[in-house]
């Protein structure tokens, strides 16, 4: 049996997705990943919807937080590959 009060040995995979619209899943994703993370649990909430949201629901639009997209891809990435 797994230790669940060490949150590495906690993680899972978690994906909200519908082909239809305003069924919400943005919603869902931003309140279950507030939760998740108020838990102590590592989340990585990634809104692949082209208005982007997700970062409005969790407070990240319009702050000195919100790139508006700038830093993708990370350096990091080769653009000649596709790979990060």
């Amino acid at each position: 049996m797994e230790n669940l009060t060490d949150p590495v040995a906690r993680d899972r995979v978690i994906a909200v997705i519908n082909g239809k619209g305003c069924v919400g899943k943005t919603t869902v994703t931003a309140n279950v990943a507030g939760l998740l993370a108020q838990s102590d649990y590592r989340v990585l909430a990634i809104d692949l919807d082209t208005q982007g949201n997700l970062g409005l629901d969790l407070g990240y639009a319009d702050t000195q937080d919100d790139d508006g997209g700038r830093a993708w891809p990370p350096p990091s990435c080769s653009a000649a590959t596709s790979s990060c």
